[in-house]
């Protein structure tokens, strides 16, 4: 009988790294959506513990689809608990969003190449974001863009690091210039930007995943409200398509996932002007983990 205890007290600092150890890897595997914390029994009560509360960002500008004002208050009624942070994209940094669970963008269709980065570091990290309408689908050069190229120059230029040896400032003017739609981000978005597109007739939402958490408990159609929303070209072996937009004949990617490090939640759609309180509810109980509601 001394012998056995002796041997569970000799086994017992591996078994306890071991659980630590296995704790550790569910908290990455949840931070980063692979899976979650529903999937395990009583995890999300030990996860929420961890973590704490989980925070939202809303970025947004002056252009594009959408009402961030207006989203922050249909996602606030569906979950009392979740308070939306809204900033402008003038304030958007790594340094900004890094702490928060995920990061809305909507009205944010003019983007800088420093923008561009910080959500590249971001879902890098595991970060989770909402990209909503044709956010993003227009890179341009801010001020601050401008001086740090210029500082990079001379540098660029002497070590030959961009095609045809430009000074880095002209290579990146060019860049920008020949940049369509979602850009470098497009193979984190895993599509291109086609377009907008505007209705006065309400349309049609179909899903066609009806076992994702997004559509769980939706109807197969429901018609949406007359909005703009954004024609865009998904890669299909890359995403997971959840829902299209019917409009005449011709069908649009409405709602899909992508998982790159972080996830992505494309909507096609400004959320706020949807009649369905139960797919905003779906989209926050996929993407906030922890909102206590």
């Amino acid at each position: 009988m001394a012998d056995g205890f002796e041997e569970i007290k000799k086994e017992l600092p591996h078994v306890i790294v071991l659980c630590l150890l296995i704790i550790v890897l569910l908290v990455v595997v949840t931070k980063f959506k692979v899976i979650h914390c529903s999937q395990i029994p009583q995890w999300c009560d030990i996860y929420c513990g961890i973590m704490g509360r989980s925070r939202v960002a809303i970025i947004s500008a002056d252009a594009g689809i959408g009402n961030p004002v207006g989203l922050a208050r249909v996602m606030q009624s569906q979950r009392y608990s979740i308070l939306p942070e809204q900033f402008p994209a003038s304030e958007m940094s790594y340094g900004l969003i890094k702490d928060y669970e995920l990061v809305v963008l909507e009205r944010f269709k003019n983007i800088t190449v420093g923008q561009v980065n910080a959500l590249k570091m971001y879902l890098n990290g595991g970060g989770a974001v909402l990209w909503i309408g044709d956010s993003a689908s227009r890179l341009y050069l801010s001020e601050q863009d401008k001086a740090e190229a210029r500082v990079l120059n001379e540098s660029w230029a002497s070590q030959n690091k961009t095609a045809g040896g430009l000074p880095y400032y002209e290579w990146l003017e060019k860049k920008v210039k020949d940049t369509q739609g979602f850009g470098d981000l497009s193979s984190y978005l895993r599509a291109t930007y086609v377009g907008n597109k505007n209705s006065t007739a309400p349309l049609t939402l179909r899903i066609v995943a009806q076992d994702h958490m997004v559509s769980k408990g939706l109807k197969t159609e429901f018609l949406v409200p007359p909005s703009e929303f954004a024609a865009v070209s998904e890669q299909p072996a890359t995403v997971t398509k959840i829902a299209v937009i019917k409009m005449g004949n011709a069908e649009y990617p409405a709602i899909f996932e992508s998982n790159y490090a972080g996830k992505i939640l494309y909507v096609a759609f400004p959320l706020e002007a949807m009649n369905s309180s139960s797919l905003m509810s779906n989209i926050l109980d996929y993407l906030v983990t922890c909102s206590f509601s």
